[in-house]
């Protein structure tokens, strides 16, 4: 079974998860802008922001969380919701 929620209530708003939440969406759309009209645009995207072995650089740890496939808005949908869900209660 996926977990659709947990029965702990919010103590307060949950303002850490709403930051992530509005973090993940503004990367999205910072990424889809970065690599539109390019031909290797997604690549060398995440080649840049994505965590590499090859090229690594300090803040690659941060940023290669908010990356995410350009053309799979339903998986960052899907992680964005289960943040919202379980975010609070971790």
């Amino acid at each position: 079974m996926i977990p659709i929620a947990t029965d702990q209530a919010p103590r307060r708003t949950p303002v850490v998860t709403i930051a992530l939440i509005l973090t993940n969406a503004l990367a999205y759309l910072v990424m889809l802008q970065a690599i539109r009209g390019s031909d290797d645009g997604m690549s060398s995207f995440v080649f840049r922001w994505g965590l590499s072995r090859a090229a690594f650089e300090w803040w690659q740890p941060v940023t290669y969380l908010f990356v995410h496939d350009s053309g799979s808005l339903w998986h960052l949908g899907g992680n964005m919701i289960f943040l919202w869900a379980f975010g609070s209660a971790v």
